[in-house]
């Protein structure tokens, strides 16, 4: 399960997600009405060498986050950026959007 941290501000929301060893075209970021879901996997980079693991404590497969938001976003106001095996979306306020409580 990647972290996230989520930040809001009157502008909207910011969300930052984890993802090292993803690469950008492994990720899909949707949003239904005031649900984000980022979901995407990490594949294992399999090398034959000799030897065996003696400890194995990196995560691989299927991730899924589903965020629900505390307004309905604007589809044509998002936008996703993927740097440094970070992703970032940002979800512009409308500006009729209440916070939920």
């Amino acid at each position: 399960m990647p972290r996230l941290d989520i930040k809001e501000s009157a502008k909207g929301l910011l969300v930052s997600v984890e993802l090292p060893g993803v690469d950008e075209k492994d990720v899909e970021v949707s949003l239904d009405e005031d649900v984000l879901t980022i979901k995407g996997e990490k594949r294992f980079e399999k090398e034959e060498k000799e030897g065996a693991y003696h400890l194995m404590e990196r995560s691989y497969g299927a991730f899924e986050r589903a965020i629900e938001l505390p307004y309905e976003a604007d589809p044509s106001k998002v936008e996703a950026t993927f740097s440094k095996g970070v992703l970032t979306v940002t979800l512009e306020r409308p500006p009729q959007a209440e916070a939920k409580h």
